[in-house]
């Protein structure tokens, strides 16, 4: 009985050491937002929802391939990494995953990182944007006082990112005019020709 308990507990430190050595990987953090933000389907011609667990993100992390591309800053501090991911490009599978995410197939996810916390925020391309969250959170370390969008948008870039776009967007009463504002455009959504 003794033995079966520290065998038991050993085997739980080395699946806790293990799986925080996994989320030290930026595409898995990635990964685990369209996990959460999207439907799972189970891949067996009928498209089943399933329901999403800890056991389902291992099997679909571990069967899911996302290139991350750095995006080149100017004004950020070290710690803030930002990336891009075309989502038919840079989210492959392998031949015949059981699970996989139902997400969009046109466009691109943009997201920073922050090293020192290791948190996600998603910028554009996600089912909702944490921009007015990330811009409130690091406001103090910016030191732009009073704080204006046009003093960080003067100061803060981001290649491929219209940061005052994102703002005035998200700030509208009209929630994701993707007219209006293309930044907003989500994965996925339907594509207009005119």
């Amino acid at each position: 009985m003794k033995k079966t308990w520290i065998l038991t507990l050993i085997l739980m430190m080395f699946g806790l050491s293990a799986m925080s050595q996994q989320m030290q990987d930026y595409s898995t953090l990635f990964k685990m937002q369209l996990f959460m933000n999207n439907w799972v389907v189970y891949n067996d011609r009928n498209y089943d929802v399933v329901v999403k667990t800890d056991t389902l993100f291992m099997v679909i992390n571990r069967n899911m391939k996302v290139t991350l591309h750095s995006l080149k800053t100017e004004g950020f501090p070290d710690g803030l990494l930002f990336f891009e991911v075309d989502a038919e490009e840079d989210i492959k599978y392998n031949d015949k995953p059981d699970y996989l995410i139902k997400g969009g197939c046109c466009g691109k996810y943009v997201f920073c990182i922050d090293t020192f916390e290791f948190t996600l925020y998603r910028i554009s391309g996600f089912e909702n944007s944490d921009f007015l969250y990330f811009l409130d959170k690091y406001e103090w370390q910016w030191k732009l006082r009073p704080f204006t969008i046009g003093k960080f948008i003067e100061k803060y870039k981001v290649e491929g990112v219209d940061f005052k776009c994102l703002y005035n967007g998200l700030r509208d009463g009209r929630l994701f005019d993707k007219y209006k504002y293309p930044c907003l455009k989500r994965v996925g959504d339907p594509v207009t020709i005119h």
